[in-house]
């Protein structure tokens, strides 16, 4: 198997990336403090150096903890919208797969409109329609 998998380059580049992004978020953890991504924690807007590897933002926060504790929360956010998208397209399918005629088509024609509206567009619009903007 692994002779297999070994031939796509691409393949072991992108699963080589999404586990060292992983062990950044989980080990990182402790071995950065937490106290170094909390407001005035350093001296504000500081270029990177030994002590702060990124630098520091304008309230004193290490970018690099910053990173290391958003990273876990990015990853869970990632993989909870790919579940849902799997879960919603598999619903999608077996119902007009089952149906078929006219409710097939419906779903095909709105999948269609909404694939070909850009994403960012219809965050936009579902956060306008829900009153965030």
């Amino acid at each position: 198997m692994f002779e297999a998998l070994s031939r796509h380059r691409l393949l072991i580049g992108g699963a080589t990336l999404v586990i060292l992004v992983a062990l950044f978020g989980l080990v990182g953890q402790l071995l950065v403090p937490e106290e170094m991504a909390e407001v005035g924690a350093g001296r504000p807007a500081q270029k990177p150096s030994a002590e702060h590897w990124l630098g520091t933002d304008q309230q004193g926060r290490d970018v690099m903890a910053d990173l290391i504790y958003g990273t876990p929360t990015s990853l869970e956010i990632g993989v909870i919208a790919g579940l849902v998208g799997v879960a919603v397209g598999a619903l999608m399918g077996l119902i007009a797969g089952y149906a078929g005629g006219i409710v097939d088509e419906v779903i095909r024609i709105v999948m269609d409109v909404l694939l070909t509206i850009p994403g960012l567009m219809i965050l936009i619009i579902v956060a306008s329609m829900l009153g965030v903007v």
